[in-house]
């Protein structure tokens, strides 16, 4: 059975080399890719959600912080994480399954280990 996995990212870290990653990490997985117009916006509310919808995975990429459009969208957006991993915690969910990545928007080579990361081993 395909690991199922749910990712959360910023529109302004995808583009055509990151794409055919996702659409490879596709194949291997049952992967549903959230695309936002910036991590800011991620809600805890949409994390709980997608463990609800049976992710066994859900990532969550932003911007580093100094290359974030929105200026402090990336550190809203790993707060949130950082607190729903509590609620997860509390309601006896792995809150290891909630994973928070801030990645250049310029480093493909990072963004392929870290997609491959996710799909082969438990984070």
């Amino acid at each position: 059975m395909k690991k199922k996995i749910t990712m959360f990212i910023c529109v302004n870290l995808i583009n055509e080399a990151r794409n055919a990653i996702l659409n490879k990490a596709c194949k291997k997985a049952d992967v549903k890719i959230v695309k936002i117009p910036c991590s800011g916006m991620i809600k805890k509310v949409f994390l709980l959600r997608a463990f609800e919808a049976d992710s066994d995975i859900v990532a969550a990429f932003g911007c580093e912080q100094d290359q974030c459009r929105y200026m402090q969208g990336s550190l809203r957006a790993e707060k949130r994480v950082i607190r729903t991993k509590k609620i997860l915690d509390e309601i006896d969910i792995e809150s290891n399954r909630l994973v928070f990545f801030n990645i250049s928007s310029d480093d493909n080579k990072e963004f392929s280990e870290i997609i491959e990361k996710i799909l082969t081993e438990r984070l």
